[in-house]
């Protein structure tokens, strides 16, 4: 007699080894009862009039922050180890005795991959070059900080 999901009743030793195998070895694949760190995602608010606020750099393990210029007057920023689709805010900056330029970035969030990626043109009319640019990648659990020299095209 054959019961309908397939398992012969002539086999019933075989599928009471499994039984009992499987049984013997739940105890071991028992979930930890270490407290694992759960994530705090925290959504900037965007701050009021023109200014954009400085932070200050809080590096978090894992995270990495890489900015290059691969042509003049780009910059190419590059982020990994966020948490994935975490919310994010990217700041760039360059200040001069009697100039400043701003650029921040609003509404991004990591990929499933938790990483973030962008080419930003960075451009300071009149000004010699190189250019030191100042980038922030604020997120849920710290601030990733790094500097890019930028030719002026």
């Amino acid at each position: 007699m054959t019961i309908p999901c397939f398992i012969n009743l002539g086999h019933t030793s075989t599928l009471a080894a499994l039984i009992v195998l499987i049984t013997a070895t739940l105890p071991a694949c028992q979930p930890s009862t270490e407290p694992l760190a759960t994530p705090v995602l925290t959504i900037l608010p965007e701050p009021s009039g023109t200014d954009i606020p400085i932070y200050d750099c809080m590096p978090v393990e894992g995270v990495e922050l890489t900015v290059t210029s691969p042509s003049p007057g780009m910059a190419k920023i590059e982020i990994t180890g966020l948490i994935p689709y975490e919310p994010i805010m990217v700041t760039i900056r360059a200040e001069g005795e009697d100039w400043s330029n701003k650029i921040q970035i609003w509404s991004i969030v990591a990929d499933a991959y938790g990483t973030y990626s962008t080419t930003e043109g960075l451009r300071v009319r009149d000004k010699e070059s190189p250019i030191e640019w100042q980038v922030q990648v604020i997120h849920a659990r710290g601030v990733a900080c790094a500097t890019v020299e930028v030719i002026n095209p």
